[in-house]
């Protein structure tokens, strides 16, 4: 496997290098090729494996990289979509995700399915990172208040007079005006209401997104709370696929590559093909978003 690159402890690049037969004999066992990451690389004694430095690998990785990136963890991709890198990561086709733990068989298969470019998940990855930032500079302006407006209105790109810049950075109730108009390839389904009611998933219509995913970058959001809702859709979501996985000859990443995000992010936004229990005009009234198909679920 040396046109393979590993970014892990030495152990584990022994042993995704050879796999062992009960025999005791050693053959080489090809996996795609690629980079593979740890999520969770621990560069040097004392690191926090939550400090996700794989990540950083990753991006750096994205912008010269000429094979896929295998990103691989134990953690679930509930809670690593809560990271702006790993959002911006998995926007790009050329990277795939693991859930760990996984034979060689499996990450053959796994590695081998579609991916696709899901301009949503960067989206959501840059606000998030002005979101990070807007949090930074109302800590700064209580210090150096002339200095952080200017860096507001560069960094963050906002217009304005100096007061309504100083109004955004006093109020910590306000958030980013954020909104994307363009075209949103994929397929978006409503969480509550629709894909969950009473806390339960609707295994059809989870059955017709695997389907979807086979083709299009799947997205998952909702008008209401990202976080409590993830934490509700998500585990269940993973469940139905890796059941999916073990029963049916055909494989499916919809667990591994959908997030949860926001619909108030993508007001102005034209999406290929949404979901929702809403009606057209009343969806389009509450969040501004014109769907290029619109399917009711009732």
């Amino acid at each position: 496997m040396t046109q393979n690159q590993i970014y892990d402890d030495e152990a584990v690049r022994n042993v995704l290098s050879a796999a062992k037969i009960p025999k005791g004999i050693y053959i080489t066992t090809e996996l795609p090729k690629g980079i593979y990451i740890h999520v969770n690389l621990i560069h040097e004694t004392g690191d926090r494996r939550t400090s996700r430095r794989g990540l950083d690998i990753a991006l750096e990785q994205l912008q010269t990289a000429q094979v896929p990136i295998v990103l691989y963890s134990f953690e679930s991709p509930h809670s690593l979509f809560s990271d702006r890198r790993f959002m911006e990561a998995l926007s790009h086709q050329s990277v795939h995700f693991l859930r760990l733990p996984l034979g060689y068989k499996q990450i053959r298969e796994y590695v081998g399915l579609p991916t696709f470019q899901n301009p949503a998940l960067e989206i959501a990855a840059s606000a998030q990172e002005q979101t990070d930032l807007l949090k930074t500079l109302r800590h700064d302006y209580r210090h150096n208040p002339q200095e952080t407006v200017e860096r507001a209105r560069s960094e963050l790109g906002i217009g304005g007079s100096d007061k309504e810049i100083e109004g955004l950075l006093q109020d910590y109730e306000s958030e980013m005006p954020q909104g994307y108009s363009g075209h949103l390839p994929g397929i978006f389904c409503d969480v509550e209401g629709t894909l969950l009611h009473d806390g339960e998933i609707n295994t059809d219509l989870v059955s017709q997104l695997i389907q979807y995913a086979r083709q299009h970058p799947v997205t998952l959001w909702t008008g209401g709370d990202v976080k409590i809702l993830s934490g509700e859709v998500s585990p269940q979501l993973e469940k139905i696929c890796e059941a999916c996985n073990r029963e049916n000859g055909q494989k499916t990443n919809l667990h591994l590559r959908t997030p949860v995000l926001s619909k108030h992010l993508f007001r102005g936004s034209q999406p290929e093909i949404v979901f929702d229990d809403m009606t057209l005009n009343a969806f389009k009234a509450e969040y501004g978003i014109n769907p290029q198909q619109y399917i009711q679920i009732q």
